[in-house]
């Protein structure tokens, strides 16, 4: 009897045959930066891992599409943990902040490059725009209001679930890769 494989995470994590269940992070952060661009910031910085790069390659390119300079100085990678967003905000305020708005990899981080920006005096987003990604909650329904990318692991899951059900009984291993890419969702840290 054949045992369904299922990987919940990044599709380059896995090349075995199994399904593997995506929250897109390369075309959500695409659509994360597209958005800032067509709100018109032109400098958008980057602060966000540096082992898992595929929301780097969705800023990018959108930063390509929309004709906008990607500036060494706005991107700031190796900030890996959860609770490090305050120092890639005083790395980019150390080159000068040379952006109106930042691109952040994870919500968590977000607002501590909020609450470091804040501290020294730089007011959000007046004087620079922040955007998280993950949607978390806590974020978006209280302060500091993130705008952010949500994500939707519970259709994520439906949808995973679903074709699990429709498969049952078949005796063959389901080899899908599913995406389901994250919603932006304006709030008060961008304008």
């Amino acid at each position: 009897r054949l045992m369904q494989v299922v990987i919940i995470g990044y599709r380059s994590i896995c090349d075995m045959a199994c399904m593997k269940l995506s929250n897109a992070p390369q075309e959500s952060a695409y659509r994360a930066v597209s958005f800032l661009a067509h709100k018109g910031y032109r400098n958008i910085a980057f602060i966000g891992e540096d082992s898992i790069l595929h929301k780097f390659a969705g800023y990018k390119r959108a930063l390509n599409e929309y004709g906008l300079t990607i500036n060494p100085d706005n991107i700031i990678l190796g900030v890996n943990s959860q609770d490090d967003g305050a120092r890639g905000a005083s790395l980019l305020v150390g080159k000068g902040l040379k952006c109106d708005a930042i691109f952040v990899d994870t919500d968590r981080k977000a607002v501590g490059v909020i609450d470091y920006l804040t501290k020294r005096g730089f007011t959000v987003p007046a004087d620079v725009g922040v955007m998280g990604y993950d949607g978390l909650d806590r974020f978006l329904e209280a302060p500091p209001y993130l705008t952010t990318v949500k994500l939707s692991h519970d259709l994520l899951l439906k949808q995973g679930l679903s074709i699990l059900a429709n498969h049952q009984g078949n005796n063959t291993m389901i080899d899908q890769l599913i995406e389901i890419p994250g919603k932006v969702i304006a709030n008060k840290t961008t304008r």
